[in-house]
């Protein structure tokens, strides 16, 4: 069981999703609630914008209605495993969305399809804030195939 120390300085709004349910921190007795989801799209080193996520090959996420005026979190998980047990929290492994956009980085997990998981503000990140499926991607391998020369 998880207890939150709440206050009437740090109070929580508590959703009702069941037994593991998670209080997601307010400040200033406001909990600022975005009028659009986040979505995502996948860019390449050369700017052009990709439906896939490449093993191996930097990548960057880019966001849209995103968190304004903090820097969020980004990860992934298998999308049969899902955001809530499958993401990771922890930096390196665990991106920095600031703004709009990660930095470039490499995934080497196993080709698959998987959740994008955000989280807006990464200063919660060490209270169990739930981070959120924003969509999903598939991974794959840059290299499929190689063949011999029939010269």
């Amino acid at each position: 069981s998880l207890t939150l120390p709440a206050s009437r300085f740090q109070p929580y709004a508590c959703f009702i999703a069941g037994p593991n349910a998670t209080g997601i921190a307010m400040l200033g007795n406001r909990m600022s609630v975005g009028t659009f989801a986040p979505v995502f799209s996948l860019k390449r080193l050369d700017n052009v914008f990709t439906g896939k996520f490449y093993r191996g090959v930097f990548m960057q996420v880019h966001l849209q209605n995103a968190a304004v005026g903090t820097t969020g979190l980004l990860h992934w998980a298998l999308s049969t495993v899902g955001c809530q047990i499958g993401a990771v929290r922890t930096l390196p492994t665990a991106k920095l969305a600031d703004g709009v956009n990660t930095s470039f980085f490499r995934i080497s997990d196993p080709p698959g399809s998987y959740d994008m998981c955000y989280l807006g503000n990464q200063a919660r990140n060490p209270h169990p804030s739930p981070l959120n499926d924003i969509g999903s991607f598939e991974l794959v391998d840059a290299i499929t195939a190689v063949e011999q020369s029939p010269d």
